[in-house]
């Protein structure tokens, strides 16, 4: 999908509602989103100020998942349209707003640490021979990531849930004291995972520097 293309979806709108608005015939517009002509630079500048969104967003041909987020964001943020979908319209923009944010917060933290794995992945491929049975080498983490992508890739819903709930626990818990967890959590109190992560959390404690602990 291109930029012209989501910004229709997005504004809920249609290809001959763009015509209209730069005075011009709804083929021409077809030819842009078919990419038999470019669109003019002078309506850019009308397209990008008509609908809060970045220049550079609308002239992209292949949108990323994270361009999709920041152009929503950004029409979101310039409308004072109800938003809706086909078949829900949300109470208030602000709380749409709120999850594109936090949902593209996320996206560029993974972006952000694409190159890196990328390269732990080469390390581990070039420089390790194991087969999925071995165990993770010392002082290497590349096993460790690849056996994390498997779980992802395994589509099995039941390791999925596992591994969610303990990237959860390790990130938002682990190192807080169990008494203060509502205050990171105010409606952990009450639900299954509760029991989970103090088990969890429990079992971690006998845990040193990835040794297990001798029992006295």
């Amino acid at each position: 999908m291109n930029g012209l293309e989501l910004l229709v979806e997005t504004a809920g709108i249609n290809f001959k509602d763009v015509a209209e608005y730069l005075g011009i015939s709804p083929k021409t517009v077809n030819d842009w989103v078919k990419g038999r002509s470019e669109i003019p630079k002078k309506h850019w500048k009308r397209l990008a100020d008509g609908y809060g969104i970045d220049i550079e967003l609308i002239k992209k041909k292949d949108l990323s998942n994270e361009d999709n987020l920041k152009m929503r964001l950004m029409y979101y943020q310039f409308t004072n349209e109800p938003i809706k979908t086909d078949d829900f319209v949300y109470n208030s923009n602000e709380e749409v707003i709120q999850m594109i944010q936090d949902e593209l917060e996320i996206v560029e933290k993974i972006e952000s640490q694409k190159n890196r794995l990328d390269a732990t992945f080469r390390e581990y491929w070039t420089s390790h021979k194991q087969t999925k049975e071995d165990s993770l080498d010392n002082g290497s983490y590349s096993r460790m990531i690849a056996q994390f992508v498997d779980v992802l890739e395994s589509g099995e819903q039941s390791k999925l849930e596992g591994l969610k709930h303990v990237i959860y626990f390790l990130s938002n818990l682990y190192s807080i004291e169990e008494d203060r967890w509502e205050e990171i959590n105010p409606f952990l109190n009450g639900v299954s995972e509760r029991e989970f992560y103090r088990e969890l959390n429990a079992l971690l404690k006998k845990y040193k520097n990835g040794k297990l602990k001798e029992e006295e």
